[in-house]
């Protein structure tokens, strides 16, 4: 039986760089907002509106490394599994042999 997880890994190390890539614009955008020397209620609703976003892009982060840890634990089930199902087939061979 044949099994290679590396498709697997990598996706999962895509997911982590695509979290790294949304906090790194999270944090470029809240710069930009805080940058604004914009003064009033209208800088104010912005900024809340702002803060929302912002909180989206953490939770959507946060979502991608979750994803990740997901992919990263299927891939270590199913060498786990394809490691038992390899050494069951390697015992059942041995037995046949010595059957022969």
């Amino acid at each position: 039986m044949l099994t290679d997880t590396t498709g697997i890994r990598h996706l999962a190390g895509r997911m982590r760089e695509r979290a790294q890539e949304i906090r790194a614009e999270a944090a470029r955008v809240r710069r930009r907002a805080d940058e604004v020397p914009w003064q009033g209620r209208s800088a104010e609703a912005m900024r809340r509106q702002v803060a929302v976003r912002l909180a989206t892009l953490a939770a959507t982060a946060d979502l991608h490394d979750d994803a990740a840890d997901a992919l990263l634990r299927h891939a270590r089930a199913v060498d786990a599994t394809a490691a038992v199902v390899g050494g069951a087939v390697t015992a059942a061979a041995h037995e046949i042999g010595s059957l022969l």
